[in-house]
C-alpha cells in the first residue's frame, strides 16, 4: 500500500508542468504564465486617476519549459517585455480624437434654377440654347408642354361631381280592404326596391370616393408640372440678353412655350410652324372671318388628315376641337350644346390615359352631316306682320302718321293675348333625365331622349352619342320617380305606332 502511494508520489514529481497559452486578444497576461501580477493596489478614483499595478516577486523560482526541436518554429513570442524596475506603470485612459469632416463638394446655387451653360444673345446661339432648355425640361417632364412646335397645353384636373341623392317613394300604405298577405306582400316588394335604390346610391358614393382619389393625385401632378414650368420661365428671362428680354417684358401671364415663340420670331426663326400641319391646323380652327362654312370644314378635314400621318395618337386633338367649337358657337348654337358636352366629358375620362374617347374627325363629319347639309331642326317661314289686302299696298311704320291710343275702356274690352306654344317645335333644353342638352317639345322631353329611346326599344341611339351608365341610371331614376311621365310616354308611343 505504502509503495503504491510512493510511485505515485514520484510520477507526480516527474511529470511536467502544463503550459498556459497567453491569448493575443486579452487585457492582461495570465498570472500562471508570467508568474503572477499583483491586483490593483486601490480602486478607481476620478480624482487620483487610473489604478497602478506592481510587478510581485515570487518566493518560488521560474520553471523552464523543454519544448521538442520540430515544434520550435511553430511558437511565436508575443508577449511584451515587462519594466524591470519597481516603479508603478500608470496606465493613461482613452481621449477621443476627432477627425475633422471632409469640405463639401457641391456647388452652390444648383436647386433651382439650375445654372445655364450658355446664354442667348445672337440668332447663332438659339440650336444650342433650345437644346439645353430642352434637356432641363425633359428632365422635369414638362417638355410637352413647353414645345414650340406642339400643341399639349396643361391643364388644371376637374374636380369630380358629387352624386345626386335618390328620390325615394311614398312608404306603402294599408288599403282598407287589404288582407294580411296581400299587404305583406306589398310591403317586401317596397323594401326590395329601396335596398336597391340605396345599393345604387352607396356604389355611386364609392365611385365618388375613388374619383376623388385620383383627383387628388392628378392636382398633386398639375401643381408639380406648374410649379416647374415656373422654374423654366424663371430660366428663360435669366439666360436671355437683356435686348430680347426687354421685347419680353410685360408678359407675365404667357406661358413658357409662348415666350419661346415670340424669341423665334424675334431671331428670325418662326418660319417652321407656318409649315407645321398641327399649327395650321389650329390657326384654321380658330378663323372666324369666313363666311362658306362647307369649304371651310373640307379644308379642316384636309389638314387633319395631314397632321393624322404625322401624329398617329393625335395628341392635338382636344385643342382643336376647342377652337373649333367656340368658331361655330355663334352660328350653330344647337351643335355647339350638343357637342361641347361630349367633349368636356371625353376629355375628363380620357385624363391619364392613352386612348381618345371623341374624336375631331367625328366631330366634323357629324358637323358636314347635320348642320349644313341635313340640319335637322330649321326655323320657321317669317310670317307677314300684315295682311294683304286689294288695295293699295299698306305703308310701312316710318311712313305711317301715329295713330291715337285707345281710351282705358276699349283696351279693357279687348280679349287678352293667348302665347299657344302647344305648336311650337322643340328647342334646345337641359334634359331633366339624362342631364344633358337637346332638343325638348314643351316638357315631354322621352320624345328626343336618346337615352330614353334606345333603353325602351323605340329608336337606337347614333354611334356618335356617349351612352355612359350614369346618363342610363339617371333616366331609369327618374322615370321610377314619376310615373305620370312613364304613362304618358307610353300613350304618346303607342298613338304614334297606331297612326
Amino acid at each position: 500500500m505504502a509503495a503504491g502511494d510512493n510511485d505515485r508520489k514520484q510520477a507526480t514529481k516527474a511529470s511536467p508542468k502544463p503550459v498556459d497559452i497567453w491569448d493575443a486578444t486579452a487585457d492582461q497576461p495570465p498570472t500562471d504564465f508570467w508568474g503572477g501580477l499583483n491586483e490593483p493596489t486601490q480602486t478607481w478614483d476620478s480624482n487620483k486617476g487610473p489604478p497602478t499595478y506592481k510587478p510581485q516577486k515570487t518566493s518560488k523560482p521560474r520553471e523552464s519549459v523543454s519544448i521538442p526541436p520540430e515544434k520550435q518554429t511553430q511558437v511565436i513570442d508575443i508577449a511584451p517585455e515587462l519594466p524591470t524596475s519597481s516603479a508603478p506603470v500608470s496606465i493613461s485612459p482613452r481621449i477621443p480624437v476627432s477627425i475633422p469632416a471632409e469640405p463639401s463638394t457641391s456647388l452652390p446655387g444648383t436647386e433651382s434654377p439650375p445654372q445655364a451653360i450658355m446664354d442667348l444673345s445672337e440668332p447663332q446661339d438659339w440650336h444650342g440654347w433650345i437644346s439645353y432648355i430642352q434637356g432641363v425640361a425633359c428632365l422635369n417632364g414638362t417638355w410637352d408642354y413647353i414645345n414650340p412646335n406642339g400643341s399639349q397645353q396643361l391643364e388644371k384636373p376637374a374636380r369630380p361631381p358629387m352624386p345626386s341623392r335618390p328620390a325615394l317613394d311614398e312608404p306603402v300604405r294599408r288599403e282598407k280592404d287589404e288582407s294580411n298577405i296581400d299587404f305583406q306582400a306589398k310591403l317586401q316588394v317596397y323594401k326590395y326596391k329601396m335596398d336597391i335604390i340605396m345599393g345604387e346610391y352607396n356604389l355611386a358614393q364609392d365611385c365618388h370616393r375613388l374619383d376623388c382619389l385620383e383627383f387628388s393625385i392628378k392636382l398633386e401632378e398639375y401643381a408639380a408640372a406648374k410649379k416647374e414650368m415656373r422654374k423654366i420661365n424663371d430660366l428663360i428671362f435669366k439666360t436671355v440678353d437683356k435686348r430680347w428680354v426687354a421685347q419680353l417684358a410685360g408678359s407675365a401671364t404667357m406661358t413658357p412655350r409662348d415666350h419661346l415663340r415670340k424669341l423665334e420670331s424675334l431671331l428670325g426663326l418662326a418660319t417652321s410652324h407656318a409649315e407645321d400641319p398641327v399649327s395650321q391646323l389650329l390657326t384654321t380652327a380658330q378663323d372666324k372671318g369666313h363666311c362658306d362654312w362647307q369649304s371651310w370644314a373640307n379644308e379642316l378635314r384636309k389638314l387633319n388628315a395631314q397632321c393624322l400621318e404625322i401624329d398617329p395618337s393625335a395628341s392635338y386633338n382636344y385643342d382643336v376641337m376647342d377652337a373649333f367649337l367656340s368658331t361655330v358657337r355663334s352660328e350653330f348654337e344647337e351643335f355647339y350644346d350638343r357637342w361641347a358636352t361630349m367633349v368636356g366629358s371625353g376629355r375628363n375620362i380620357d385624363a391619364g390615359r392613352s386612348t381618345i374617347s371623341v374624336m375631331f374627325e367625328d366631330v366634323l363629319g357629324n358637323f358636314l352631316k347635320s348642320s349644313l347639309q341635313n340640319p335637322p331642326y330649321r326655323l320657321a317661314p317669317f310670317r307677314k306682320r300684315f295682311k294683304e289686302t286689294d288695295g293699295a299696298p299698306r305703308s310701312t311704320v316710318h311712313e305711317r302718321a301715329p295713330s291715337p291710343s285707345p281710351s282705358a275702356s276699349v283696351r279693357s274690352d279687348r280679349p287678352p293675348r293667348i302665347h299657344d306654344n302647344r305648336n311650337k317645335g322643340p328647342s334646345p333644353k337641359l334634359c331633366p333625365a339624362c342631364n344633358q342638352v337637346h332638343p325638348i317639345k314643351g316638357k315631354n322631353w322621352w320624345e328626343t331622349c336618346w337615352v330614353y329611346l334606345d333603353i325602351c326599344g323605340k329608336r337606337p341611339a347614333p354611334k356618335w352619342y356617349d351612352m355612359t351608365p350614369g346618363k342610363i341610371d339617371r333616366v331609369k331614376r327618374r322615370m321610377r320617380a314619376n310615373p305620370d311621365e312613364q304613362k304618358a310616354a307610353d300613350k304618346f308611343f303607342s298613338e304614334q305606332a297606331a297612326s
